[in-house]
């Protein structure tokens, strides 16, 4: 009798021990992928204070992993021919000046459709030069990714 108790308290222990790590697994997985698939570059890693604050933006993973009460400037993107818009050539532009003008808690985000940006076009190499120099403080929100896109 005795060493059927504890056959049964080392199965009860076995088996609370593996649930508590399969779920520690399941909640470290949702890491963010060390490279981003659009542009192929090597991601920063996020905030690690913001993780216990994990919500869910707007955007994309990234920015979720920003956490919450995040500061947000955005802008967007849309349409075949985005180059011949003024703005796009000004992404840039506009992210040294966010840091010139808005504290250090700033983001800027910019909503795009990559369905619309054939891969290695200019407007593409533009767009991943700033996003791999600025991951900081910018993060790419893919329209398509999005609920209702």
């Amino acid at each position: 009798m005795k060493m059927q108790v504890f056959i049964v308290r080392r199965t009860l222990i076995f088996s609370s021990v593996l649930f508590i790590t399969t779920i520690i697994y399941w909640y470290n997985s949702r890491a963010l992928p060390e490279w981003d698939s659009f542009c192929n570059c090597r991601k920063r890693p996020k905030l690690a204070e913001n993780r216990q604050n994990q919500m869910v933006s707007m955007c994309s993973l990234d920015a979720d992993f920003r956490g919450s009460g995040q500061k947000v400037i955005s802008f967007s993107v849309f349409g075949k021919h985005p180059l011949q818009s003024g703005f796009v050539r000004g992404i840039g532009k506009n992210l040294r000046k966010i840091r010139e003008i808005y504290p250090a808690d700033y983001v800027m985000r910019l909503y795009f459709n990559s369905r619309e940006i054939p891969r290695h076009s200019e407007f593409h190499r533009m767009l991943c030069s700033n996003f791999c120099s600025h991951q900081d403080y910018f993060d790419l929100c893919d329209v398509q990714y999005l609920e209702g896109g």
